[in-house]
């Protein structure tokens, strides 16, 4: 990468090789593998609970917790669909890239729902099963917020890479408001992603009440923004600790 740089600089100027790859850093985190590579961790934190609530579900011979296993795979499903995105972007098969992302955004909010269902942790219960269901919840919360962030800070830097720093943080703060939207939608007006292509204008109808009637929707607007800014901490917290990796790499 320094070599590359230095071919290209003017004659006669001096230039510090550590001026490149700062700026480079401060862009695209030195050049080091993206926020994907933070997907290890949701992927196999995921991967417990599900075995666990598919185990349990055997054992048991009930479906007491299977609502949270589909949750849980909910909440993946924008993985493989911004994936394919990208594939046919770079294919240039704009049509099939659009469909896929949009596909993805629907789907996006399921991330950051899996927090929501920490509301059927209740009572001050001291027997083991009490603490595995509220340890079993909480694990499937902690897999989803963390894969919200790994996948729009993941958004964020393929915009940053075709638009610049300003825009893309500008699209992500306009995926944080529409994924409050979205966990709204789910969790209160019960309506599911692909409820937006089955039903388009009952879901849009009530997206629409918000901006019409604020003051009547105020609960609404409580929880969009509470997810929005959830979204807001935990994606510049991640971005905050891959500068700060990007760093210490460098420094070394």
């Amino acid at each position: 990468m320094a070599n590359s740089w230095q071919g290209r600089r003017p004659r006669g100027r001096a230039v510090s090789p550590e001026a490149p790859r700062l700026r480079h850093g401060l862009a695209t985190s030195s050049a080091q593998p993206g926020p994907m590579r933070r997907l290890p961790f949701p992927l196999v934190l995921s991967a417990v609970v599900m075995a666990v609530i598919l185990g349990g579900a055997w054992l048991s011979g009930t479906d007491h917790r299977l609502w949270l296993g589909w949750n849980l795979f909910l909440a993946w499903v924008p993985v493989p669909l911004a994936a394919h995105a990208l594939h046919a972007e770079e294919q240039k098969r704009p049509l099939v890239c659009a469909s896929s992302a949009l596909l993805a955004w629907l789907f996006f909010p399921n991330t950051i729902y899996l927090i929501t269902d920490l509301q059927h942790i209740h009572g001050e219960g001291t027997t083991a099963f009490h603490w595995f269901r509220t340890t079993l919840i909480g694990a499937a919360a902690i897999a989803g917020a963390s894969l919200s962030a790994v996948l729009s800070e993941a958004f964020r830097e393929r915009i940053a890479q075709r638009r610049g720093e300003l825009v893309s943080w500008c699209a992500a703060a306009l995926l944080w408001f529409t994924t409050g939207i979205g966990v709204w939608l789910g969790r209160v007006q019960r309506w599911n992603s692909w409820d937006a292509l089955l039903a388009p204008h009952d879901v849009v109808r009530d997206v629409l009440a918000l901006f019409v009637a604020p003051r009547a929707h105020l609960n609404a607007w409580f929880i969009t923004l509470l997810f929005a800014g959830l979204m807001a901490v935990l994606q510049i917290g991640s971005r905050l600790t891959d500068l700060s990796q990007a760093h210490a790499r460098s420094a070394r």
